[in-house]
């Protein structure tokens, strides 16, 4: 055995063949870190950084990749030349989990971090508490498709990020050591590891609109005239004048009102639907003759699916169940929802914002625009 020169001057020559072990920790279950049992139990012989024991550099990529991560953990289980056993097996203060987290977080410091490498940021990191396979916490079985089946990873991410339950936060900014690429990738790993999942859509039924003719003649024949041309600065019945105007700006004139002409949408205090306002815009381009009418392919709120239960599955969790649980986005909120408008909530809400994932499928999230639509509908139907 080496002796050195700090030792020897208080030591003298008697120095032990093997070296005590070193006093149990406290008790470290729910620490997931590799780092903190390294530092507990290996900094005294090892050093901080690894490079203290002459021919054992474990802060060395070229040491760990020559001596292999399963080597050096049955070393550290069973022991090897002057370092006893560490395993609770043998005698010692660390379980398995434990151990390889430890190795997790010497490779990941000795490697660098140019790339994340989610296999070793769950060792380091998670394996103390949900196990090799991921499925240690009941409830909590990250490797099967059944657990990814009802969490999407957006979800997680927060729950990962902040901390949830007993769980603490791994997110930088909020008391942990993570990036957000890193929690990402951890995250997708766990999820590919689970396989195929089996992801229930509910169908979304395409809108078909109603016979718009008799909703003009009821509605509308009075003022601009059975075809339409009665009133020669909204000439209905003109190719010309609605083609100028176009579709999305005659749907939205008739369904808030423009001028002398009052609101036809139920939801400003008229009487039609979303499908009804499009079906009349439709009937009059029809018989005008214009091609390429796009009233069929705009969404209408009558097809909406149920806003309620998408809220309560990707929304709650952070913004409560009323909406008001985040003071800066107080969703409960008629004013807020007024001054933010709906586009806007509508954008944010597929595109993230601040703290908040995109939820947008076409931004990687999991809700279809419809979906989105449905969550601001909704919740702009029950704000006080």
């Amino acid at each position: 055995m080496l002796k050195r020169d700090s030792c020897v001057k208080c030591h003298g020559q008697q120095i032990p063949q093997k070296p005590l072990p070193p006093p149990a920790p406290p008790s470290a279950d729910m620490l997931g870190d590799g780092r903190v049992y390294y530092l507990r139990i290996c900094t005294a012989c090892h050093g901080a950084k690894g490079n203290q024991v002459e021919g054992v550099t474990l802060n060395s990529r070229e040491y760990l990749e020559k001596k292999g991560v399963e080597n050096l953990a049955k070393s550290i289980i069973n022991g090897k030349g002057n370092m006893h056993a560490f395993s609770q097996k043998k005698g010692g203060h660390l379980n398995e989990d434990q151990i390889h987290a430890i190795l997790a977080y010497l490779e990941e410091e000795a490697v660098g971090k140019t790339a994340p490498n989610p296999d070793t940021l769950y060792k380091r990191y998670c394996v103390t508490c949900h196990g090799a396979d991921g499925n240690k916490v009941a409830g909590v079985l990250l490797t099967t498709p059944q657990y990814w089946e009802q969490q999407e990873i957006d979800r997680a991410f927060i729950s990962v990020q902040g901390g949830k339950s007993g769980m603490p936060p791994f997110g930088k900014g909020e008391g942990g050591n993570l990036s957000k690429q890193e929690l990402m990738a951890l995250l997708q790993y766990l999820r590919d590891k689970a396989g195929p999942i089996a992801k229930k859509t509910a169908a979304v039924e395409t809108p078909v609109l109603p016979d718009g003719k008799p909703l003009f003649d009821k509605n509308c024949a009075m003022c601009h005239g059975a075809n339409g041309s009665q009133l020669p600065m909204s000439n209905l019945g003109s190719p010309d004048y609605l083609k100028q105007k176009g579709t999305a700006a005659l749907i939205k004139g008739t369904s808030e009102g423009k001028g002398g002409m009052p609101a036809y949408s139920k939801d400003k205090g008229g009487q039609l639907t979303a499908l009804e306002i499009q079906a009349i815009i439709a009937y009059l381009e029809k018989e005008a003759k214009i091609e390429g009418s796009t009233v069929a392919q705009l969404p209408a709120t009558s097809s909406l699916p149920d806003g309620k239960p998408i809220y309560d599955k990707n929304c709650a969790m952070c913004h409560g169940a009323n909406g008001n649980q985040l003071p800066m986005a107080s969703l409960g909120s008629a004013d807020y929802l007024k001054q933010k408008g709906t586009d806007s909530l509508i954008k944010a809400t597929g595109e993230g914002k601040g703290g908040m994932p995109a939820y947008s499928k076409d931004k990687g999230g999991q809700l279809t625009a419809l979906e989105i639509q449905a969550v601001i509908v909704y919740l702009e139907k029950g704000a006080k």
